[in-house]
């Protein structure tokens, strides 16, 4: 294994990995002495939008028994889209759904800055980038 290429990091412009090639032991021998392998994105067919999503679109998931969630958060900003031109053309603000997966930490009683997952679960080669939260209220 090479090493791994963050989707959410995958732009237009940041489209090339460069990785050390490392062997697993001893045991192994590189027969060709590469030591780098360039990894480079076609984003000849890429395009950016940017998407506004209002709190209908945002989902809480694995909510904590004994807890009320809600989200005070009634709009999600500026999510950055990539993706191949002719699918990103067809994309709407309601294809896009923000997960609050709240299993990730433990919560308790109060407000917080909440990291969510951004996907779009009926358009391929489409993708967001960046990180983003939103804020959420946790009551008993």
């Amino acid at each position: 294994m090479l090493g791994y290429i963050s989707i959410k990091e995958l732009t237009i412009t940041e489209n090339k990995y460069i990785f050390d090639v490392e062997l697993p032991s001893d045991q192994y021998i590189n027969v060709d002495n590469i030591t780098t392998v360039a990894i480079e994105f076609d984003t000849e067919n890429w395009d950016t939008a940017r998407f506004n999503v209002d709190s209908q679109q945002m989902q809480i998931v694995n909510n904590p028994p004994g807890y009320d969630v809600s989200v005070l958060s009634s709009t999600l900003n500026n999510i950055v889209l990539v993706g191949k031109k002719n699918v990103l053309e067809t994309v709407t603000a309601a294809d896009i759904v923000v997960t609050i997966d709240l299993s990730e930490k433990n919560i308790e009683t109060g407000q917080y800055t909440y990291p969510v997952k951004i996907s779009l679960p009926n358009k391929g080669l489409v993708w967001a980038v960046g990180d983003y939260s939103v804020i959420i209220q946790v009551m008993e």
